[in-house]
């Protein structure tokens, strides 16, 4: 997890959806703590089209939540999705660079596939 490159060869990020305010960050994080799938992150995983898609998730509450609302979606939860989070929270900076263009922005659509 700690080598950039041998990281980003298992794990690329396809899409990211910044928080609009402090406050919807604020509201989704207590959401996601008491198990509730707020509908921020509801409308976010409905965009993905990625076929045969496994999602990591560290709260096992939000993973159950996310099972029942999305049953065609595998969810995964336990040490590898841990050590994955920790490698996206080690490596995010030099991650989220490949979704902005020059100015910052966060790009619409990502070319990057998923490994």
């Amino acid at each position: 997890m700690r080598d950039y490159s041998r990281f980003t060869a298992v794990v690329q990020f396809v899409t990211f959806s910044p928080f609009k305010t402090a406050q919807a960050a604020l509201e989704n994080l207590n959401s996601i703590t008491e198990g509730i799938l707020p509908d921020d992150l509801r409308n976010f995983i409905a965009q993905l089209t990625i076929k045969k898609m496994v999602l990591g998730v560290a709260e096992t509450k939000l993973g159950a939540a996310i099972s029942e609302c999305f049953p065609k979606i595998r969810v995964r939860a336990g040490i590898l999705v841990q050590e994955i989070t920790r490698g996206i929270r080690t490596h995010f900076y030099k991650m989220i660079k490949l979704l902005t263009d020059p100015a910052g922005n966060f790009k619409a659509h990502s070319s990057m596939q998923s490994v």
